[in-house]
């Protein structure tokens, strides 16, 4: 099975598989992440309170928005990764910038310890 190759596929599609009609609310709940009764109860409210409105913007996304391709995510893992930098970027590389300084922090202090008198002073005890 193929696996979808882009930077970021973390993308709306209408998921044709689990949609009743066209995917559209399938596809919305995909990549919101939230329940696609829910998507589609909304919907239905929608419906209720300007049903033109809804179902013009219901026959155009039918048509816009790409199928959604059998496998995007290599795993549930990448999937999580994926959402999060598409929700919210600027979390998610301030994460990464927190764990590269604490990283850094902590090569500096054992470089530290590597090169102090310390650690010669150890090190010629031991092999006395």
């Amino acid at each position: 099975m193929k696996t979808y190759n882009s930077v970021n596929p973390h993308k709306l599609y209408r998921n044709q598989v689990d949609g009743i009609i066209g995917g559209v609310c399938a596809g919305l709940a995909d990549y919101f992440g939230i329940s696609r009764g829910f998507v589609r109860f909304l919907t239905f409210i929608g419906l209720l309170i300007n049903a033109p409105l809804i179902i013009a913007g219901y026959v155009i996304l039918i048509f816009i928005l790409d199928k959604r391709p059998a496998r995007i995510y290599a795993s549930f893992n990448e999937e999580q990764f994926w959402r999060g930098v598409s929700f919210s970027p600027k979390s998610t590389f301030s994460g990464l910038r927190h764990k590269f300084r604490t990283m850094d922090e902590r090569l500096r202090k054992m470089e530290d310890y590597v090169t102090s008198r310390e650690y010669e002073l150890k090190n010629k005890y031991k092999n006395i």
